[in-house]
């Protein structure tokens, strides 16, 4: 730093000083204390043991996951998506030529233990591991451009873990670059043990910690000048470690994993995550033991016992962090597979990427308000097709109201999260006041049937659709014409539609009004803008609850 060589000498031994005097007795203190807690503890025990110790990891887990799932729905998601993911693994090893009669812990302990996965146990070994990894991400900067529209401009750099540090630091890390751009994003590599750098698992670590995971994540959202300060510094981990996780993915969409054992450690990072969510939510809410806990992990991930017990040791004293990583993937997937479903081609997972990465960190119900937002933009429409001639023309008019939001507003939770509005109203009785010409006119459908219409509901797996019964709806169609465009509303009330899923029914009152804004007077056909959707008098009854009452709305 240019100073003098006394002057350096001075503060590099306060430093020493303070160390030894001030921080040293500091972090001994606080071990005394943590040592005399044990003397407390008959064992080991999740947070169900502690006072209200339920509401609290309920608390934990909405904390953690920015979401209001519950333990139960995290515990049998998690074990759903491990037999999901050991399944790819394995069908993936049979293909390759593994026996794998005995099961996933065996052929995946077995496939760890082939020397060629490995690099030599030496400087030149590490040293390969480092240009290796500088060589994944310049190939996976030349890939970005068919998937991302936003990319920045701040570059990543791999460096080994300071060997000072490298016994009790994770297997990798990232250091965001600096805000000035004085410093690039440090993607840090711990070669400690050879061993836990297996060549099948660089490319999905590249892809987590650099491009397109938190590097790109986080490089994009400190330059986000629009939002405010803090906003551009703000971590949200599931949302976080959520796009991270879903980063690896989409390298595997982009091509970047074509090496069938490369894919395998992609399902292994993912596999780990969904064990986090079985592990957690069984010590917290499930009142597992230590030992089950590490037991399961063991059998189900193929890890290091000594890494197990790590792992297994911090979900008991941080509940519900482990559950992010997973969710938040697993939300910004089906808002993916949503968008996609909804915009059909005019999708353009560019622009999806754009909305999840350009409004920085947030609660992923926020996020999802983003994602349902950019599809009410992207579609959406209200077509009426009156035939020529006569006072009341044949007509119908089909409504279409993408993904709807709405909430119970007298209660902590609402059952229902989404909705999607699809909606064929055929007449049976047809009142048209003025002809086509004139610059407005009126259609009325009284007692118009309503079919095709869907609610997600984001407590099933997937949210899972519920296809409604139908029922019957008054329609009324407000339309003023002008010679280049048509704008006015649409009011369609239907009652008592319901739904049934298994021994689930969904049962209320709806009333859709409709904006519309653009087409022409020649086909009718307009966008659906600033639309909303009211529910009334809405009754849930289910295997495990029953929710009633009034005032749910949509927007």
């Amino acid at each position: 730093a240019g100073l003098p060589e006394p002057e350096q000498e001075r503060l590099a031994n306060e430093a020493k000083d303070a160390i030894e005097q001030t921080v040293y007795p500091a972090y001994g203190r606080l071990i005394d204390h943590f040592v005399a807690l044990d003397s407390k503890v008959d064992g080991n025990y999740g947070a169900w043991s502690l006072p209200d110790g339920e509401d609290y990891y309920r608390l934990a887990l909405r904390l953690m996951t920015t979401t209001d799932y519950t333990p139960e729905y995290i515990h049998e998601f998690g074990l759903t998506e491990v037999d999901r993911i050991q399944g790819e693994i394995l069908a993936i090893l049979a293909a390759e030529g593994w026996e794998v009669s005995a099961g996933f812990t065996a052929a995946i302990n077995e496939m760890a233990q082939q020397e060629r996965f490995y690099y030599s146990d030496s400087s030149e070994g590490r040293d390969q591991i480092l240009a290796d990894y500088t060589t994944m991400i310049e190939e996976v900067n030349t890939s970005l451009e068919p998937w991302f529209k936003t990319i920045p401009e701040a570059v990543v750099e791999v460096e080994r873990v300071p060997e000072f540090k490298e016994k009790t630091s994770p297997g990798a890390y990232y250091s965001p670059a600096a805000m000035d751009g004085s410093r690039p994003g440090m993607f840090y590599a711990n070669l400690y043990d050879i061993k836990a750098t297996p060549t099948y698992g660089m490319r999905t670590l590249t892809y987590h910690e650099a491009i397109p995971g938190h590097h790109f994540q986080l490089a994009i959202q400190q330059s986000l000048d629009d939002l405010p300060f803090f906003r551009r510094l703000i971590p949200f981990p599931s949302y976080s470690e959520g796009w991270a996780l879903y980063a690896e993915r989409v390298a595997w969409e982009m091509g970047l994993l074509e090496d069938p054992y490369d894919n395998i450690g992609r399902l292994q990072g993912e596999l780990m995550r969904a064990v986090r969510l079985v592990v957690d939510t069984g010590i917290h809410a499930m009142r597992w033991s230590r030992e089950e806990a590490i037991d399961y992990m063991l059998a189900n991930t193929g890890m290091a016992e000594s890494d197990v017990v790590s792992e297994i040791e911090r979900y008991f004293v941080m509940p519900g962090q482990a559950t992010a990583y997973k969710v938040g993937m697993i939300k910004i997937m089906e808002l993916r597979r949503l968008a996609e479903a909804e915009l059909g081609e005019q999708f353009d997972i560019r622009e999806f990427h754009d909305v999840i990465l350009t409004s920085g960190s947030m609660p992923l119900d926020l996020l999802e308000e983003l994602v349902l937002d950019y599809i009410a933009e992207g579609e959406g429409s209200v077509s009426l097709n009156v035939e020529d001639g006569g006072e009341q023309p044949d007509a119908r008019l089909e409504v279409k109201l993408q993904e709807a939001r709405f909430r119970r507003l007298d209660e902590d939770r609402a059952f229902i999260e989404q909705v999607q509005l699809q909606m064929m109203a055929v007449a049976k009785d047809l009142t048209f006041e003025g002809p086509a010409e004139e610059l407005a006119l009126q259609l009325r459908i009284p007692a118009a049937k309503v079919t095709d219409m869907s609610v997600y509901n984001r407590f099933l797996p997937g949210n899972s659709p519920l296809q409604l019964l139908g029922g019957e709806a008054d329609l009324v169609a407000d339309i003023e014409l002008q010679p280049e465009t048509a704008r006015g509303y649409v009011t369609l009330k239907a009652g008592q539609l319901r739904s049934r899923l298994d021994e689930q029914e969904i049962s209320g009152d709806v009333t859709a009004n409709i904006n519309i804004a653009g087409g022409t007077p020649r086909d009718m056909a307009f966008d659906i803008s600033g639309s909303q959707l009211l529910l009334d008098n809405v009754r849930v009854t289910g295997r495990q609850e029953t929710l009633a009452g009034s005032d749910w709305n949509a927007r």
